[in-house]
């Protein structure tokens, strides 16, 4: 027991989450060269890689996994640059769009629990932050965190579940302004049926498929405000599954991928993309990341994510007529539950 703990410390996965996802990269041209001197064993590529995508900050450098593994920085760098390559051949098997019949049983969820009936899931944007300034157009990577670092949105379900991550947007643009460019918002008739809608925070602008609280001063008025209250409350699973991808994949609060060119931008959208991937492995294994977890691996500690405010001051464009009608519909159903 106590070397499995060790191995979930520094792995991030039980055991049986590491045999399955060598099991999907196992017979991977990527790892075998064809020479007489073999590449070093599949199971420490993918350990190193693990570790990295758990850790940050000065835990987070080839130099300190090279010392702990025994081998040369760059030789942890190819490892971590092959594995991520093998796995995310598999991102869409893991990370997809729910079915037809998946969005059906996801309204009947929070028909049930908020009179939310048509909501399918939840968006919200998180920054990954970059320990550097980019050096292509960096000023524009500045957030309002006053850190450099990414706008990645994050699409999740009543399960925590990551539907879809969009990632590559520089940090100091908003939300509602990223979602607006995601294929989720422009080509919506693909990802909807008719009914069908998620749920944000007033940071992003409201519309027939985004269903957003009322901001002030309609805010103030005693049924809007219970609105928000119930909506907030169905919110909270987006919160908690941004919390549990960053906390378990701790690289997440800071790449140190120093950007220079377009192929380093690439290698951070990538890594991000990796470990949303992990994230959803971790739920399909059943391998949560608990609150013991987080006091064993500290790597997390101190750092919270920073971005729900809830757009208080955020302006976002005017919404339709019929968006302002389709909330206001939904708004009775979902009172007249409490």
């Amino acid at each position: 027991m106590h070397r499995e703990k060790e191995f979930r410390q520094s792995v991030r996965v039980d055991p049986a989450t590491f045999d399955y996802l060598i099991s999907f990269i196992v017979d991977d041209p990527i790892f075998y060269n064809g020479s007489e001197n073999p590449q070093t064993d599949i199971a420490i590529q993918l350990a190193v890689t693990l570790e990295w995508c758990g850790t940050f900050k000065n835990g987070n450098t080839c130099g300190r996994l090279a010392r702990s593994y025994g081998f040369g920085a760059g030789t942890i760098s190819e490892f971590v640059q092959r594995a991520r390559k093998s796995l995310l051949r598999f991102y869409s098997r893991f990370v997809a769009w729910p079915s037809t019949t998946k969005r059906t049983t996801s309204s009947a969820f929070h028909s049930t629990r908020y009179g939310l009936s048509g909501a399918i899931g939840f968006v919200d944007g998180t920054y990954v932050n970059i320990s550097q300034k980019p050096h292509v157009d960096g000023h524009l990577f500045f957030t309002r965190k006053k850190r450099y670092g990414l706008n990645v949105q994050i699409f999740c379900d009543e399960d925590q579940r990551i539907l879809h991550a969009h990632t590559g947007w520089p940090g100091s643009c908003g939300d509602a302004l990223v979602f607006s460019h995601t294929q989720v918002s422009k080509n919506s008739e693909r990802y909807f049926a008719i009914g069908e809608y998620l749920i944000g925070d007033s940071g992003y602008a409201l519309s027939e498929r985004l269903i957003t609280p009322y901001k002030m001063p309609r805010a103030a008025q005693s049924d809007n405000a219970r609105f928000n209250t119930i909506v907030s409350s169905a919110r909270v699973v987006n919160e908690n599954c941004i919390g549990a991808l960053k906390n378990r994949w701790a690289s997440l609060y800071g790449a140190r991928t120093q950007i220079k060119v377009a192929e380093d931008f690439a290698k951070v959208n990538n890594h991000i993309l990796l470990c949303v991937l992990l994230h959803n492995v971790t739920l399909q294994m059943k391998d949560p990341w608990t609150e013991e977890d987080r006091e064993d691996v500290s790597a997390a500690e101190g750092e919270s994510d920073d971005e729900d405010d809830d757009g208080c001051c955020i302006d976002t464009p005017p919404a339709s007529r019929n968006a302002e009608n389709k909330r206001e519909m939904i708004k009775r159903r979902v009172l007249g539950n409490y």
